[in-house]
C-alpha cells in the first residue's frame, strides 16, 4: 500500500464496463483500489491487503454476499473493514439478514460517484473515531487488569501477614471464600454481588488484628464472659479496615454483621431474617463451622450442629448449600451413606442421620428404621417445610 492512502477492494464480476465502482473510485488520488472479480478470491486478497473498505456489486449473487461478508466478519483481522454493497436490499427481510451477516450500507449503483465517495469518507471518519476509542478502551483494559492482580496480590500479602501473627488464617481464608463461591454460585447471586461477599468471607478475621493474641488466637468456645464481650468487637474492627477501601462498602457490611444470628439473637444489632445480609448470612455459616471444626468436631458433627442451628443461629438455605459443601469436600466419610429424597424412601431403610426441616425442627433421629407411615409423614412435611441436608441411610 502506498503511504498516505486508503486501501479499497472492489468485488465486481463486470470489470470492463466503463463508469463502474472501480471506475469511479479509482478518481479518488487519497484512494488505493484493488479489483476482483470473483467473491472468494476478494476473501483472500483481503487476509493479504487488509482493506479498509470493500464495495460489493450487486452483479455478485446474493448468497454469495452474505457468505463473503460472514466470512470476514469471522476474521479478527478485518473485523473494522467497512463493507458496503452497491445497490438496494430486495426486501426488508433481505436487508435483516445483511445487516446480521455485517454490511455495513448499501449505496445506489446509479448514485453520483460524489455521493459513493462521500459515504465512503464518512464510513472512514466514523471508524477511525471508533479505532481510536477502541485503542483507548484497550489500554484502560489493559491498567484495569493490571490494578486487579495488583488488588489481588495485595489482598494475599494481608491474609499472609495476618497468618504470621495468628498461624491459620490463611488456611481458614481459603476455605471460607471457596465456601462463601459455593454458596453463592447456588444462590444465583449476580456477578458482582458474589465478588465483593467472596472479598468480605477472605478477609472476614481480619479485625482480630485489634484483639489481645491471648483472645485471638483461641475457640470462641473456651473464651469466658469477658473475654466473649472483647472478641465480639472484630467484626466492627475488620469493617472499619474494609470500608477504607473504595467500592467494597458491601464486604465491609458483611464483616460487620457476621455475629448476627438468624432468629434476632446475634449481635450487634439483633437483626432477624432477611434484614441480615446475605454476605453476612453466608459469612455467619462459615464462621459457625470455622468454631466447630476448631472445638475438635469431626465433619459429621459439624454437620449435625449445623442441623440442629436451622432457623437459630443460620438461615437454612444457606445452611443447605453449606452442608452440601462439606459432604461433597469430605465424600470419602460418607461412603456407608446413601444421600436420598424423600420419595427415594423406602420402609426398612435405617437413617444414618437426623433428619431436620427448614424450621430447624428434628423430624427423626439417627438410628431410627422407616416405616411406611414415616415415608408418607415426612413427604406432607417436606412441601410445607422441606428438608434440609439431605435424608441419610446406610447402605445395604
Amino acid at each position: 500500500m502506498e503511504p498516505g492512502k486508503t486501501t479499497v477492494l472492489i468485488v465486481d464480476q463486470r470489470q470492463n464496463i466503463q463508469g463502474n465502482a472501480a471506475d469511479i473510485i479509482s478518481r479518488e488520488e487519497t484512494f488505493e483500489v484493488h479489483l476482483v472479480n470473483d467473491w472468494q478470491k476478494g476473501l483472500s486478497l483481503s487476509n493479504d491487503i487488509k482493506p479498509a473498505v470493500i464495495i460489493c456489486d450487486g452483479s455478485i449473487p446474493w448468497p454469495n454476499v452474505l457468505d463473503f461478508c460472514k466470512k470476514l466478519r469471522g476474521n479478527p483481522r478485518l473485523i473494522s473493514t467497512v463493507f458496503i454493497l452497491l445497490g438496494p436490499p430486495h426486501s426488508s427481510e433481505d436487508k435483516e439478514k445483511g445487516l446480521e451477516a455485517g454490511i455495513d450500507d448499501w449505496i445506489e449503483g446509479s448514485a453520483p460517484p460524489s455521493l459513493i465517495i462521500g459515504k465512503i469518507k464518512a464510513w472512514l471518519r466514523t471508524r477511525s473515531l471508533g479505532g481510536e476509542g477502541c485503542s483507548n478502551c484497550e489500554v484502560l483494559q489493559e491498567k484495569n487488569t493490571t490494578l486487579q492482580k495488583n488488588f489481588k496480590e495485595l489482598t494475599i500479602i494481608l491474609v499472609k501477614t495476618l497468618d504470621s501473627h495468628l498461624p491459620g488464617i490463611n488456611e481458614r481464608a481459603k476455605t471460607a471464600k471457596s465456601i462463601a463461591e459455593h454458596i453463592a454460585e447456588r444462590l444465583n447471586l449476580d456477578g458482582e454481588e458474589k465478588k465483593k461477599i467472596l472479598f468480605g468471607a477472605l478477609l472476614h478475621e481480619v479485625g482480630k488484628v485489634g484483639l489481645p493474641l491471648a483472645i485471638a488466637e483461641k475457640s470462641y468456645h473456651s473464651l469466658n464472659i469477658a473475654e466473649k464481650e472483647i472478641f465480639s468487637h472484630h467484626p466492627a474492627i475488620g469493617s472499619m479496615i474494609i470500608s477504607s477501601i473504595t467500592g467494597f462498602k458491601d464486604s465491609a457490611n458483611a464483616v460487620y454483621h457476621q455475629l448476627e444470628n438468624y432468629d434476632g439473637s446475634g449481635i450487634p444489632d439483633a437483626l432477624i431474617g432477611d434484614e441480615i445480609p446475605i454476605g453476612a448470612k453466608i459469612i455467619r455459616a462459615i464462621v459457625f463451622q470455622e468454631e466447630l471444626y476448631k472445638a475438635g468436631f469431626s465433619t459429621d458433627g459439624v454437620i449435625g450442629h449445623i442441623k440442629s442451628y436451622l432457623n437459630k443461629a443460620l438461615d437454612p438455605y444457606v445452611a443447605d448449600h453449606l452442608i452440601n459443601f462439606l459432604e461433597e469436600r469430605d465424600k470419602s466419610l460418607f461412603t456407608k451413606k446413601s444421600r436420598l429424597n424423600v420419595d427415594e424412601l423406602q420402609a426398612g431403610m435405617l437413617l444414618a442421620e437426623d433428619v431436620y426441616s427448614a424450621s430447624g425442627i428434628k423430624l427423626l433421629p439417627k438410628g431410627v428404621t422407616i416405616q411406611e407411615k414415616m415415608v408418607k409423614i415426612l413427604a406432607e412435611r417436606n412441601s410445607a417445610d422441606p428438608i434440609i441436608g439431605g435424608i441419610y441411610v446406610f447402605k445395604d
